[in-house]
């Protein structure tokens, strides 16, 4: 679990900074298939967006997410609603 965390971490850290050169290197240093790249770029992606930290005028950013709503993603979805959440008590 305490690897789990780390993983996601560097990962959220990467797509805040929109540094996909990073995700790149993440990919190859925990030898991730591209099934399972991607799964940790969504979760991660669900989780900036859930925060509000995502790069706003980032094309990469836009395509993700685009991507994820295309797909259905699960993860994308309780992001929108913890993230609805969070802006309807501020």
């Amino acid at each position: 679990m305490a690897r789990e965390r780390k993983v996601l971490r560097e990962f959220v850290e990467a797509l805040e900074a929109n540094n996909w050169l990073e995700i790149r290197r993440l990919a190859v240093r925990y030898n991730y298939e591209m099934a399972e790249l991607f799964e940790w770029v969504e979760y991660a992606g669900a989780h900036v967006y859930a925060k509000g930290t995502e790069p706003y005028r980032s094309a990469e950013w836009k395509a993700l997410v685009q991507v994820m709503e295309s797909l259905g993603s699960e993860y994308l979805a309780e992001a929108i609603t913890a993230r609805h959440r969070k802006e309807s008590r501020a």
